[in-house]
């Protein structure tokens, strides 16, 4: 057999195309827009009042002084002071006039965390008050998860201090009342003595002072229990 001849084509020239010269387009221009100014606004300043409300003063009259409240005349402060135990989602209160009914501060369940704070002050006119605080659960606020307490001020006394309260408690508030026209002699007799061991019994156990207030409703719960207390006198005699 023969041999297959010589490739009779040449190697094919240098490539004819040049590179293709530096690209023309410079690059674009540095950003003519400055950044943006800093915020103008500054942060909300710190809570004057941590939890207290805060109204129309044109409305309620309401003095705000170095976030302490203070009312006008012919107002009185109400003070509710809460600290809840491990579940304060289950807490909740409401403050309502009795007379008709409208709420003048609440918060629902589910507003507390755990071993929650708060401080709410209102001003009020002089009337009667509703105040009830509520459990879900029905454990009230103490002592099995936690020392929680309810603190509840007229002015700048304190007329309710509880820690155990199980599922609802309700109290009314008498804003304002002077039971000083209406009370008799024997009435403040009764309320100098009784106040005198109260005392003695407070200070006696190193706890602050809290004199009883007279009022139509203590008066009449004073008559039935001593009534309740003769019957059962006479009937061991």
């Amino acid at each position: 057999t023969k041999t297959t001849r010589r490739p009779t084509k040449r190697p094919t020239r240098r490539p004819t195309t040049r590179p293709t010269r530096r690209p023309t387009r410079r690059p674009s221009r540095r950003p003519t827009r400055r950044p943006t100014r800093r915020p103008t606004r500054g942060p909300t300043k710190k809570p004057t009042s941590p939890g207290v409300s805060k109204y129309d003063s044109t409305f309620y009259g309401i003095d705000w002084d170095a976030g302490s409240l203070t009312c006008s005349r012919n107002q009185h402060k109400i003070t509710i002071e809460i600290e809840t135990d491990q579940f304060g989602g289950d807490t909740a209160w409401v403050l309502k006039r009795k007379d008709n009914g409208a709420v003048v501060e609440s918060v629902r369940a589910g507003t507390y965390g755990l071993f929650a704070y708060d401080k709410v002050e209102t001003c009020v006119p002089p009337g009667r008050y509703d105040f009830a605080i509520t459990d879900v659960f029905g454990d009230g606020i103490c002592c099995a998860y936690g020392e929680g307490y309810v603190k509840v001020h007229i002015d700048a006394r304190e007329v309710m201090h509880v820690k155990s309260y199980g599922k609802v408690m309700s109290e009314v508030l008498n804003v304002g009342y002077d039971p000083t026209p209406v009370m008799t002699e024997r009435d403040h007799l009764y309320l100098d003595a009784h106040n005198t061991r109260r005392t003695a019994w407070y200070t006696g156990n190193g706890l602050e002072d809290a004199p009883l207030v007279w009022s139509p409703m203590l008066a009449e719960e004073s008559r039935r229990w001593a009534v309740k207390l003769m019957v059962n006198c006479s009937g061991a005699g």
